[in-house]
């Protein structure tokens, strides 16, 4: 079974449930240690303290500091070190199993600055992505578009496939992936015209790939349903509902009874009169239970009831 690193952050808005939207771009919990799946190498972040518009002068990037560390007999050594590219921190880090890789997805205070970040092996910059590069356009339209808002990037899964040269995001409510080839940061997502232009692998590679990354993802659904951290536990029951994983609910049953809560700001459009207003809500809870839903399971109206029963008709 995948391990899945409990302490990965990373940026996300909230489930998009009546009367509120997506407020704070922070998750529930941040942490500044971030370990490979399979916990043998980690990245220490020391964020820059404060977010520039709190302070005078000019944004300057490069104020997040970074170390990546192997474990060796249950020691750290230094692998590297060096200022990410970030103005504050980086939302999400991730770190492939040799640590040949360290990835990072956004600001932390600010939507869609940074989006994917790939440092190589010694910490050198393989490739600094951006809005126009990732075609965000193209992740928040469409007819493969179930929610849509600008968040391209809101309770998304990711994985490497097994060999730790493609990191594959599957975003929330997009029946698609995006696929970063890390050797030199390449983009391509699998129902782009531009895909042909990012790779030039023969047909028959570039199927085996695809079959690959959507295994390792769904892989990663079920993995991030156990994690420590409850966004993360969300993001898993939503891409299970979505991709109907079966196998994934005794595990959803389980979620029914999570206690995360999660703070969101009610929307003006939502609810003109709480406009402004924080709310706290289930998240995890509700994303189990629609989860459920999508395969045909019929769950008690209480957040509170961990019992989930199936349709007569089965």
């Amino acid at each position: 079974r995948m391990h899945l690193n409990s302490r990965t952050v990373c940026l996300v808005t909230g489930l998009l449930l009546p009367g509120v939207v997506s407020g704070d771009q922070r998750r529930t919990s941040y942490s500044t240690t971030i370990e490979s799946p399979n916990r043998k190498h980690l990245v220490r972040l020391k964020p820059y303290p404060e977010w520039p518009a709190k302070r005078k002068g000019p944004i300057k990037r490069g104020e997040c500091h970074a170390a990546l560390y192997r474990i060796e007999g249950g020691k750290e050594v230094k692998v590297w070190e060096r200022f990410l590219i970030n103005i504050n921190a980086p939302a999400r880090v991730m770190v492939t199993d040799s640590g040949r890789y360290v990835i990072t997805m956004n600001e932390l205070h600010a939507r869609h600055m940074n989006p994917v970040i790939i440092y190589g092996a010694d910490g050198t910059l393989i490739k600094a992505h951006d809005r126009m590069s990732i075609r965000w356009v193209d992740l928040i339209s469409g007819p493969k578009r179930k929610y849509v808002n600008d968040g391209w990037d809101a309770f998304a899964v990711w994985a490497f496939t097994s060999d730790e040269e493609t990191f594959v995001i599957r975003p929330q409510g997009r029946d698609i992936l995006m696929l970063f080839r890390l050797k030199d940061g390449a983009f391509y997502s699998e129902d782009a015209p531009q895909r042909k232009e990012a790779t030039s692998m023969p047909a028959e590679e570039w199927e085996a790939l695809l079959a690959e990354a959507h295994e390792q993802v769904r892989k990663a659904a079920i993995a991030f349903l156990a994690s420590d951290d409850p966004d993360d536990r969300a993001a898993g029951a939503m891409a299970c509902g979505e991709l109907q994983l079966s196998e994934a609910i005794p595990a959803l049953r389980t979620l029914l009874t999570d206690e995360s809560m999660r703070e969101v700001r009610v929307g003006a459009y939502s609810d003109p009169l709480r406009a402004g207003e924080r709310s706290t809500y289930h998240h995890v809870r509700s994303a189990a239970r629609q989860a459920l839903k999508e395969m045909g399971i019929t769950v008690p109206t209480s957040s509170t009831q961990p019992a989930a029963t199936a349709p007569a008709s089965e």
